[in-house]
């Protein structure tokens, strides 16, 4: 399997993501972006710069996992308290289905049973019985294991013997490292799409806990615009369409009373700063005056009536002022606006001239609009 990388072309269509080729983040861009440039990135802090730079048009990474949780790193980019990423916004969101699978070699007159030509797998996958005593060493990332213990712990102890667990940076890199293994005694929790590649045998498939396990990716874009700023924010994934601010006219404030509110159809991102502390070695009662949400969640509350928007969910980043201090990122349903001289523009226009200037009132620090986009999980019933 080839990426479809640029080959002598500018970077203006290239769409950058976390690597390496079959992990996850990559099967969610190639759904998101079947025609474009795709460049692999070793972590999805420098999908960020790639952005921020100009270096790539939109880039795709991990935001959460409906077993695991939120990714950390992602949500600390997003807070940026350093003031690094500011031209940086979310334009659209994927979500892939994650099902794991256990890859290695076949024990010894079984091996290549499962396997067709070039290394591709054919045929039914292995049968939770298959013997797989030959497995002393696993490999993947660490959030697969936690994403299969049913299926790890039926395994430990059915082998004669301890098997080894490594940590690595991706399931596709355990794959990696599986095919590089001469011995045939390691295996890796990884994806099928790693075993076509790296012309491994599925022992056994499916072996998530869960058989609704998603993964929700963001898809990045450098607000002051670039190559595909007229396209949608993922040109095969209508979900994730966004629209530039200069499409549609935006409605004056006396005609927001007349507009039909629509059912939720997008998401928004907002990001709450506390006020900036001069202060290098603050005295304990300014230590204990850290800013509180509670002046903030009722007014969110009261939009819900007038500007069509609910509170889908709330998270906390040190916000590295003063100790427990924090950045707000608070995440809202937005209805759309269905007159039609709003159009899409309208769930942008409700977040930024009704819910912000309604925050700037109650809260003394930062707010940031991170993004308005289409709701990629409704859209996809």
């Amino acid at each position: 399997m080839t990426d479809r990388k640029s080959q002598g072309e500018g970077s203006g269509d290239v769409v950058a993501f976390l690597g390496p080729e079959t992990s996850y983040t990559h099967q969610a861009t190639l759904k998101a972006f079947p025609d474009h440039p795709l460049t692999p990135l070793p972590t999805i802090s420098s999908v960020f710069e790639a952005i921020q730079s100009g270096t790539a048009a939109r880039g795709v990474v991990p935001l959460e996992n409906s077993t695991n949780g939120s990714v950390v790193t992602t949500l600390d980019l997003l807070a940026d308290v350093k003031g690094k990423l500011q031209d940086i916004e979310i334009c659209g969101e994927a979500f892939v289905k994650v099902e794991h699978a256990l890859l290695g070699r076949w024990k010894g007159e079984q091996r290549g049973v499962k396997r067709g030509e070039e290394g591709s797998v054919k045929g039914e996958e292995a049968a939770p019985s298959a013997d797989l005593s030959h497995i002393q060493t696993l490999y993947s990332h660490p959030q697969a294991w936690t994403q299969c213990t049913l299926f790890l712990d039926s395994l430990s102890s059915s082998l004669p013997h301890p098997i080894i667990k490594n940590d690595v940076s991706s399931t596709s890199y355990a794959a990696q490292l599986v095919a590089q293994d001469t011995t045939g005694t390691s295996a890796a929790v990884s994806s099928q799409m790693a075993a076509e590649k790296y012309g491994l045998d599925v022992l056994s498939s499916g072996i998530q806990d869960r058989q609704d396990n998603f993964t929700r990716f963001l898809i990045l874009r450098n607000k002051k615009g670039g190559a595909l700023e007229k396209n949608n924010c993922a040109t095969a994934l209508n979900a994730s369409a966004s629209t530039s601010a200069t499409q549609a006219p935006r409605p004056k404030e006396h005609e927001t009373s007349n507009t039909t509110i629509g059912k939720k159809s997008h998401k928004a991102l907002l990001s709450l700063s506390p006020p900036a502390t001069t202060s290098v070695n603050p005295s304990p009662s300014h230590l204990s005056k850290a800013p509180s949400l509670s002046p903030v969640l009722p007014l969110l509350a009261s939009q819900n009536g007038k500007y069509g928007t609910e509170i889908s969910n709330i998270q906390t980043r040190p916000a590295g002022t003063k100790p427990w201090d924090y950045v707000f990122l608070v995440e809202l349903e937005v209805q759309s606006l269905t007159e039609a001289n709003i159009s899409e523009e309208g769930p942008k226009y409700l977040v930024e001239e009704g819910v912000v200037k309604g925050l700037e009132k109650n809260w003394e620090g930062a707010i940031r609009v991170l993004g308005v986009w289409r709701d990629g999980w409704r859209e996809r019933e």
